[in-house]
């Protein structure tokens, strides 16, 4: 992990700053640390260091280390969990990335198992990514289990290079979903259509969209729990 947390520290802050500013967001990030439980590593098992902006993102990172462990598997879905039950801001998008280099236990040494994970994902509408960064197949499937039901993705590669690049193409593809999705639902509310495939084809039209773009907001914005908005009378 320490290669990838190298790079992370040196190119997070600039990425942070252009995803914004490429969307138009107000972006809010939490570093969720995670080792394990005892008696692998008697550390801590997951620390949430809060939301903040760009800057306290940098700083977050750069306090992190590669430390502690015992067995190969790790507390992961102890920190998939965290990201389920922080304090979000009222309407936002709830994106996660998930980076690691171990598989988790499975079942945890807590309890916890992929149902269990997913279904408090699901229940707070968060959207989760992942990046296998040490070619683990084991920990490649036990990440796309959880992206596969979460909305996400997960890839795996080979460097801490090609991982903080990963990094940056999903934080900018993320963002833009989250941007498209915004103006898709302002188009939507202005026709008074509702986002299912019928109102993509009217938002399509009025956007200057093609259709699978379109389709590919609305099952977005289905996806994160967003009303459809009313038709007009």
């Amino acid at each position: 992990m320490q290669p990838f947390l190298d790079n992370a520290k040196r190119y997070i802050r600039e990425l942070a700053e252009e995803t914004a500013q490429a969307n138009d967001l107000d972006l809010s990030y939490c570093v969720i640390e995670y080792r394990d439980h005892p008696p692998q590593d008697r550390s801590f098992v997951v620390k949430n260091r809060g939301f903040g902006d760009d800057k306290q993102l940098q700083s977050d990172l750069d306090a992190l280390r590669a430390e502690g462990g015992g067995d190969d598997p790790e507390a992961m879905y102890d920190a998939v969990i965290e990201a389920a039950v922080l304090t979000y801001r009222p309407g936002a998008d709830r994106i996660a990335l998930l980076v690691a280099d171990s598989p988790p236990h499975n079942p945890c040494l807590c309890g916890l198992n992929p149902l269990k994970v997913i279904d408090a994902c699901a229940k707070a509408n968060v959207i989760l990514n992942a990046c296998s960064i040490a070619g683990s197949k084991i920990t490649e499937s036990a990440m796309r289990e959880l992206t596969d039901a979460l909305g996400g993705y997960t890839t795996t590669v080979q460097s801490a290079k090609a991982a903080v690049e990963y990094t940056s193409d999903t934080f900018l593809k993320t963002a833009g979903d989250v941007g498209r999705a915004r103006a898709y639902y302002s188009a939507a509310v202005s026709l008074g259509v509702s986002d299912d495939f019928a109102g993509a084809t009217a938002v399509a039209a009025k956007l200057g969209w093609d259709e699978k773009t379109a389709a590919e907001s609305a099952i977005y914005l289905r996806r994160r729990g967003t009303m459809a908005p009313a038709k007009k009378k």
